[in-house]
C-alpha cells in the first residue's frame, strides 16, 4: 500500500493480478420471500467483472465532464454498487461524497450545497423521490465560523440511480449504464496523487452544521495497510458488510474487501423501492453466509443481547434450556477460582451446555465466525461480558472519521474488554493531553473539515495532532480505555467532575432501562433521564398479576421498580455521583 498513488490504481493492480477471485458475493432474494432462507441464493461477482462494471460506470461520468476535483455523491443503503460507483467517481478524479441514506431531504440539500455536489447516485425510488423534492424547494443554512447564514436552491446536474425508478429528465439506471459500449477506460486516475483528496465524509453536527472531513487517497491506504500490519484480518477471509458505507467504518471494511485478500458479503435487498433495513431479512442472511468477521455497531450487540435474554424467559423446555444456559455461563463467568460446591455444580453445568452456546452462535453468526468487530460508538462492558460468557469473541475497536478510520483495535488473541486496544501500527502517534483528552497524529489522520479553515484551526494543532474531543486513559500495557467526551463532562455547582458515559451505560444494563441520560450541569445532584424498556416491564407486570392502569411513565410501580435498579447501581457510586431523582 505504501507504493501506490490512489486508490485506483492500488484496486487496478489487485483486480489484474486475482481477476478471478471473487471480490464479493451478495444474497439474491426473491420477490415477497424475504424471510424464507429457501428462496434466496447468493451471486458472487469476480474481481474482473466488477472492475468491467466500474470503467462502464467511470466513462458515463466523464461524459458528464466529472475530472479532477468533481464532487459527486451517494445516495444509498450498503450494497456492491455503492463501492462500485465509489471507484468510478475516483476513477474519473472525482472525489466521493457520502450521505446517509436515512437523512431527510433539508440534511441532504446541505450537504449537496456544502460539498457542490452536481452529480448523485441514488439506490432507488424512496432516494429520489428525495431528490426530486430538494430541486422543488429553497432552504435556509445555518451560519459557519467562516460563512452567514443564507437561503438558497440546489442545483442537481445529474442522478444516476442503482434500482429500476420512475423516469425522470435527469435521472439514468445503472442497467442503462451497462448497456452502452465501452470503447476505452478513462485514465484520469493516473493522474491522482496520495495527497489529493478521496472523499468528503459529514460529521453529524451535533455542535452545529455538519462539518465535511477531508479524506485523502494516502489517509485511505496509510489505514488498510495498518489494518494489515496489526494482524487482525484472518487470510482470505469474508466479512460482512451491512453498515452503512456512508460511516467511515463501514467505508473502511469496503475498502479491506476491494484492496486486499478479504471478500465481502452483502444482505439482499429485500424492498427494491426503499432503503430501509429489514431486520428479520438480514438475521437470515447473516446465519446463513457463513463468514468469519461480522463488523457492527454496539446498538445491534444490545439489541441481539435482549432478543437472547427475552427468548430465554419465554415458555418452552428449548427456552428453558436457554435459560439455564445463560445462568450457568453467568454463573460460571463471575466466579472466583474457589472451589466451593455451589461453583463446581454450576462449572459442570456450564461444561454440559456447551452445544446450547454453540447453537447460539450458530443461530446468530453461522458456523464460521472468528469474531465480532465492534466499532463506531463505545460498547458497554456488560454487553462485552455477555457474548464473551457465551464464547462469542468480540473485537472492539476505535477512530473517527477525522482519523480516517481506525486508530485502536483489541488483539484477537489478546482481549481486554472495556478497552480498545493499542494502536494498529507504530506510525499512529498518540498522547493523552493533561485534561484527559486523546490526540492522534499519522499518515491516516485526515487534513481537516472542507471549507472550514476556522474550524480546522480547533481541531487540529500547529504540530499536526488532531484533538479527539474524547477523553482516555493508557493503561501499561498500551491499551487505550474511553472515558467520555470532553464537552459531556458534569460539573456540578460543587465543583466536581463526573464522566456521564460509564453511569449511563450501568443505567442501561437494567432490563427495564432502554435508554439513559445523565443531567446535572451546575446543578448540586444529578438526575437521570431514563427511556422504559416496554417490554420488559410490561412482562414483569403479567408476571406478577399486576395491572398497569396508569401510562408507565406516570405508574408509581413501574417507577418503583425502575428506581431499585438505580439504587443498586448508586450503592458502587461516589457521593457526587449518585443519582437522586429519575425521571
Amino acid at each position: 500500500m505504501k507504493h501506490y498513488n490512489n486508490l485506483v490504481e492500488a484496486f487496478r493492480e489487485i483486480s489484474s493480478t486475482y481477476s478471478d477471485k471473487v471480490l464479493y458475493s451478495q444474497s439474491l432474494i426473491a420477490e415477497h420471500c424475504i424471510t424464507k432462507d429457501k428462496h434466496r441464493r447468493w451471486v458472487s461477482t469476480s474481481y474482473q467483472g466488477a472492475r468491467e462494471r466500474i470503467d462502464k460506470i467511470a466513462n458515463h461520468l466523464a461524459s458528464l465532464g466529472v475530472t479532477l476535483g468533481t464532487k459527486v455523491a451517494i445516495l444509498s443503503a450498503s450494497r456492491p454498487e455503492w463501492l462500485e460507483a465509489d471507484f468510478a467517481i475516483m476513477s474519473a478524479g472525482g472525489i466521493v461524497v457520502s450521505i446517509y441514506q436515512s437523512l431527510p431531504p433539508k440534511d441532504i440539500a446541505y450537504i449537496l450545497f456544502d460539498s457542490d455536489s452536481k452529480i448523485v447516485f441514488v439506490e432507488n425510488q424512496e432516494q429520489l423521490d428525495k431528490l426530486v423534492t430538494i430541486m422543488a424547494s429553497r432552504y435556509d443554512f445555518p451560519a459557519t465560523e467562516d460563512r452567514s447564514e443564507l437561503n438558497t436552491a440546489i442545483d442537481i446536474a445529474h442522478i444516476v440511480s442503482f434500482e429500476n425508478t420512475t423516469e425522470h429528465p435527469l435521472n439514468v439506471s445503472l442497467e442503462q449504464i451497462f448497456q452502452m459500449p465501452l470503447d476505452k477506460p478513462i485514465d484520469t486516475w493516473q493522474s491522482v496523487k496520495r495527497t489529493d483528496l478521496a472523499s468528503l465524509v459529514y460529521t453529524s453536527g451535533t455542535t452545529g452544521a455538519p462539518k465535511g472531513v477531508m479524506q485523502t487517497h494516502g489517509n485511505h491506504l496509510a489505514n488498510v495497510r495498518q489494518v494489515l500490519e496489526s494482524g487482525i484480518l484472518p487470510e482470505n477471509c469474508d466479512i460482512m458488510l451491512f453498515l452503512p458505507l456512508a460511516h467511515s467504518f463501514a467505508k473502511l471494511i469496503g475498502l479491506l474487501g476491494f484492496l486486499t485478500s478479504a471478500s465481502l458479503k452483502f444482505p439482499g435487498v429485500a424492498d427494491r423501492h426503499s432503503s430501509r433495513l429489514n431486520q428479520k431479512s438480514l438475521a437470515i442472511d447473516l446465519a446463513e453466509s457463513n463468514v468469519h468477521v461480522v463488523p457492527v455497531v454496539p446498538r445491534i450487540l444490545e439489541k441481539m443481547k435482549e432478543a437472547i435474554e427475552a427468548k430465554a424467559n419465554e415458555n418452552g423446555l428449548s427456552n428453558y434450556l436457554l435459560r439455564l444456559t445463560l445462568m450457568a455461563s453467568t454463573k460460571n463467568y463471575s466466579s472466583s477460582s474457589c472451589a466451593s460446591h455451589c461453583n463446581i455444580v454450576w462449572k459442570l453445568l456450564h461444561c454440559l451446555l456447551t452445544s446450547i452456546r454453540a447453537k447460539i452462535q450458530l443461530s446468530l453468526f453461522g458456523s464460521k465466525l472468528e469474531y465480532i468487530l465492534s466499532g463506531g460508538a463505545k460498547l458497554n462492558l456488560e454487553v462485552a461480558q455477555f457474548f464473551d460468557m457465551l464464547g462469542i469473541k468480540i473485537v472492539e475497536g476505535y477512530g473517527l472519521t477525522e482519523t480516517c478510520v481506525a486508530t485502536n483495535v483489541n488483539r484477537p488473541d489478546k482481549l481486554k474488554l472495556g478497552a480498545v486496544g493499542p494502536v494498529l501500527a507504530p506510525d499512529i502517534e498518540i498522547k493523552i493531553e493533561p485534561d484527559g483528552e486523546i490526540c492522534f497524529r499519522g499518515p491516516n489522520v485526515a487534513v481537516g473539515y472542507y471549507a472550514r479553515p476556522t474550524a480546522t484551526k480547533m481541531s487540529w494543532d500547529a504540530e499536526g495532532w488532531f484533538h479527539t474531543g474524547d477523553l482516555g486513559s493508557i493503561d501499561n500495557e498500551n491499551h487505550l480505555s474511553i472515558v467520555g467526551r470532553k464537552k459531556e463532562i458534569i460539573v456540578t455547582s460543587y465543583g466536581k467532575n463526573i464522566a456521564p458515559v460509564p453511569i449511563e451505560d450501568r443505567l442501561k444494563s437494567s432490563k427495564y432501562i432502554d435508554q439513559a441520560m445523565l443531567v446535572g450541569e451546575g446543578r448540586a445532584f444529578c438526575v437521570a433521564i431514563v427511556v422504559i424498556n416496554e417490554k420488559e416491564v410490561l412482562q414483569y407486570a403479567r408476571s406478577k398479576k399486576m395491572s398497569l392502569e396508569d401510562p408507565l411513565h406516570d405508574n408509581p410501580i413501574v417507577s418503583e421498580l425502575i428506581w431499585n435498579d438505580v439504587e443498586q447501581i448508586n450503592h458502587s457510586l461516589p457521593n457526587h455521583e449518585k443519582i437522586r431523582k429519575i425521571i
